[in-house]
Order: C-alpha cells, then sequence, then structure tokens
C-alpha cells in the first residue's frame, strides 16, 4: 500500500524547477568549480564556502547536492564552535580573498553522492567552490566539477508531514572513474533535499552540514 506522504514526495520531486544556472554565476578556479549567486543578490555579507573532497569521492568521482540556506542574522553571528576546515586553509587567502565582513565556511565530503547544506545571511549573497582536501593536490580536481542543476523544489518532512519548500537546490558533478553525468541526474532525482538528519548519516560543520546520501535511511523512526 502507498502512503499518502509517499504520493506527495513523488509529485514535489515532479514540480521541481530545473533553471540550469539561470541565477548562478560560475568560473574555475585553482582547479575547482566555483558557484556564486547571481549579481542582483551580491550585495552585503557573503558566505564563502569551501568544500574539501576526500576519496571515494575525489578519485571515483560522484554528485554533490548544494543547499545555500538563507537564514535569520541572529543564526548568522552565532559562533557554534564546531569544525571549520576553511579556517585554516592559508591557500584560500590567496586564491579567494574575503572582505573583513564575510564569513569564510568549510565542509569534507567523500561519499559518491554527498548533501551539503550551508547558511548564509538573510540580505546578503553566498559562493562555494570545490577542493581537494589535501591541498597540495590541488591539480586532482583540475576540470572535474560541472554544474548540473540549479533551481528549487518541495518535499514532504516526513516528522510532520507538511511540505517544506528548498529555494536553493544545485547539483554538480565529479567526474571520475566509476561516475558520469547520468548516474549524477539519477542521485539528483533520488536524493532528498529535507530533514536530511532523519535520512542520512550526516556530520555537523560551523553553519554547515555534510550528509553521506549514497544509502538512505528510511527504516528511521
Amino acid at each position: 500500500m502507498v502512503m499518502e506522504s509517499e504520493i506527495k514526495v513523488k509529485i514535489a520531486r515532479k514540480i521541481r524547477l530545473l533553471t540550469m544556472g539561470l541565477l548562478l554565476s560560475t568560473s574555475t578556479v585553482y582547479g575547482g568549480l566555483v558557484a556564486v549567486a547571481s549579481k542582483q543578490q551580491a550585495k552585503g555579507v557573503i558566505s564563502d564556502v569551501t568544500i574539501y573532497l576526500d576519496h571515494p569521492i575525489l578519485s571515483s568521482g560522484g554528485t554533490v547536492m548544494v543547499l545555500p540556506t538563507e537564514v535569520g542574522k541572529e543564526v548568522w553571528a552565532q559562533q557554534q564552535g564546531l569544525e571549520n576546515p576553511a579556517e585554516g586553509d592559508r591557500v584560500l587567502d590567496n586564491v579567494r580573498p574575503t572582505q573583513s565582513s564575510d564569513r569564510r565556511l568549510g565542509v569534507i565530503v567523500f561519499a559518491p553522492v554527498s548533501v551539503v547544506r550551508f547558511h548564509f545571511p538573510r540580505g546578503g549573497n553566498y559562493k562555494f567552490a570545490f577542493a581537494p582536501l589535501d591541498r597540495s593536490k590541488a591539480s586532482d580536481l583540475e576540470g572535474r566539477t560541472k554544474l548540473l542543476r540549479h533551481g528549487e523544489g518541495t518535499d514532504v518532512d516526513p516528522r510532520t508531514g507538511k511540505d517544506v519548500h528548498q529555494p536553493r537546490i544545485i547539483t554538480v558533478h565529479v567526474m571520475g572513474t566509476e561516475a558520469n553525468e547520468e548516474k549524477s541526474l539519477d542521485a539528483d532525482t533520488g536524493t532528498k533535499f529535507v530533514a536530511l538528519e532523519h535520512y542520512y548519516t550526516c556530520r555537523k560543520f560551523e553553519q554547515a552540514v555534510a550528509c553521506d546520501a549514497s544509502s538512505d535511511r528510511d527504516e528511521r523512526p
């Protein structure tokens, strides 16, 4: 028997808008894709996020779904005391300098299908880039990241049964020996973008979270 919530999820995924980068500009810096919100949103404080790739996704390739999430200034101002690998990355100071008002964040992903959610302040902007966790091997990522989709969607939160709208869903394909664009598109279609901690094993970082979406956890109550 198919539950009503399952039907809602299927319908919600069908109405996801695939704008193909309409409000996103991209460039390549130091071996990795840099994605920046539209110039229309470019005013204010910037959340500058580095997504560090570790093995196996670094070598075998895969999919990263990125969810920039706007939060109030009171949340943005919090110092959570959580891990932030970008803080000690001196390479960033040279390749992507920031203003004193901006904030540098970082997450580490390793799973072939991963989801990253990070915060940016209301009225501000965001940008994110990919880099190998081992910064001495920047060339390992040269030309291997590709923006596949940029859009929005609505899905059902299984904890409440209510629809949740996600206005920013960005899917990036990481080329590798075990990955191709078709697999990344399939992963994008099947990956949840709400209630991440309910479905997946996640690792918390400062103002961000990274989740292993290679296998979900539907059996969780």
